[in-house]
């Protein structure tokens, strides 16, 4: 499926890689369009106090997980 269904996804992938690379283990605001970096610390509480410093209406916020782990959410009934 990956051969030509989605031949976008491997520049797409590599491009994320690069961009987040340095925030690895942290959270991050993006502006609403998701094209520029607003701040990035390893506590929320951090990145959107300093969003707000900077003026940002409604940023994106995310997590960039250790690219060297693991992630499988757990389901609790």
């Amino acid at each position: 499926m990956m051969n030509g269904t989605y031949p976008y996804m491997n520049s797409m992938r590599n491009d994320t890689y690069q961009r987040f690379a340095q925030h690895q283990n942290c959270w991050i605001a993006l502006t609403p369009d998701e094209e520029q970096l607003v701040a990035s610390a390893e506590g929320l509480a951090a990145v959107v106090e300093a969003a707000k410093q900077k003026g940002v209406a409604r940023p994106v916020y995310l997590h960039i997980p250790r690219w060297d782990v693991n992630f499988a959410p757990a389901c609790r009934r």
